[in-house]
């Protein structure tokens, strides 16, 4: 009886709680200050620091802006700032030093197509869309930055932050350092660089250049120039039509239904690529250099479409093999095909079947 009188007890005491934890009202921000308006000039220069900001199309023939803060507690130190000085158009924000309870902000703009824009951030994503004709630069710390359904010349470099960019024409340039880069649907002049972040590109037409250190790269449905440096992590290309110039430390490189002219140098990487139909046909003369790694490669190409010309710098080491061409010599030269492959090893195998 006393424990079935102690189990109502705890009941009864949990259920108080709970109502009382209910009763609680949730504090909601309020916001401090906003600032809406119309800036004349064509150069802008943001310092959005925490702020979230989205460009997008005006709706006029000048730039617009609409900002906001918000904060847990009233004060009068809060203020968004525009000057104009000299043709350029600055905002900052101002807030107290000493506030003790959480503020956020958002910048909304309206950008015109000749709008030239630069933008330094801290911890705030920054939203770029649907914008045409306009020049941005992009620098965070921590925030990400989405760019979707634009055709403009943009630089975006984040250090923490991932980027991510769909539906793109124009001339791109994204740089993280440890977030991870991520491109689709995209046509024009585009360089990527990241030190730690992994990186993709999907579904390219024109040059593209990527650069990782220890991150991935994946590349599919390339169409054009592909330029590829690489440290340590490991580079898939699948699906593509591209020329392709690569360097490389120790990071594999791995071809799948590929159709390419190939320039590759490797340290202590291996360039592979998958057997049977997916490997690798080759539309022009072509050379594989590699110190410590293999070059084992399935070629689609008809046996009397090439030329190999291959030499290995140790000697010992397995022997070359070239489409049933087979020696343990330093060197093999066979074929008289029109697209040469030139093949170099120091320690590493040759396999071309």
């Amino acid at each position: 009886m006393k424990g079935l009188l102690k189990s109502i007890a705890l009941t009864a005491i949990a259920s108080l709680a709970t109502s009382a934890v209910a009763q609680i009202p949730v504090k909601q921000m309020v916001t401090v200050t906003e600032l809406k308006k119309d800036i004349s000039v064509k150069q802008l220069d943001i310092n959005a620091q925490f702020c979230r900001v989205t460009f997008m199309p005006s709706t006029s023939d000048v730039i617009t802006f609409e900002g906001k803060m918000e904060a847990m507690e009233e004060s009068d130190g809060y203020k968004i700032n525009i000057d104009e000085n000299y043709g350029v158009a600055s905002v900052s924000l101002d807030y107290p030093t000493e506030a003790k309870s959480s503020f956020a902000g958002e910048l909304t703009i309206g950008l015109t197509p000749d709008a030239e824009v630069s933008i330094n951030a801290t911890s705030g994503n920054i939203y770029v869309n649907d914008l045409k004709g306009s020049n941005i630069k992009i620098k965070t710390a921590k925030g990400k930055v989405t760019i979707k359904n634009c055709d403009s010349n943009i630089i975006a470099e984040t250090k923490n932050g991932e980027i991510n960019v769909t539906k793109y024409a124009g001339t791109l340039n994204v740089t993280s350092s440890a977030g991870n880069i991520s491109i689709a649907d995209a046509e024009g002049d585009i360089t990527f660089e990241s030190s730690d972040g992994s990186a993709s590109a999907t579904n390219i037409k024109g040059q593209l250049k990527g650069k990782t250190i220890a991150g991935t790269q994946t590349y599919d449905n390339i169409n054009g120039d592909l330029n590829i440096q690489g440290g340590t992590g490991a580079i898939k290309v699948s699906n593509s039509e591209v020329t392709i110039n690569a360097t490389t430390k120790s990071a594999t490189i791995n071809f799948f239904k590929v159709t390419a002219e190939m320039h590759i140098t490797a340290e202590k990487g291996q360039i592979i690529s998958a057997g049977s139909a997916n490997g690798v046909k080759l539309t022009a003369s072509s050379d594989f250099t590699t110190t410590e790694g293999k070059v084992n490669l399935t070629l689609l190409n008809k046996k009397d479409e090439l030329t190999f010309d291959l030499q290995h710098a140790q000697k010992g080491d397995i022997g070359l093999i070239a489409k049933g061409e087979r020696t343990t010599k330093k060197q093999l030269k066979c074929g008289s095909g029109p697209i040469v492959i030139t093949g170099r090893t120091n320690t590493g195998t040759q396999t071309y079947k």
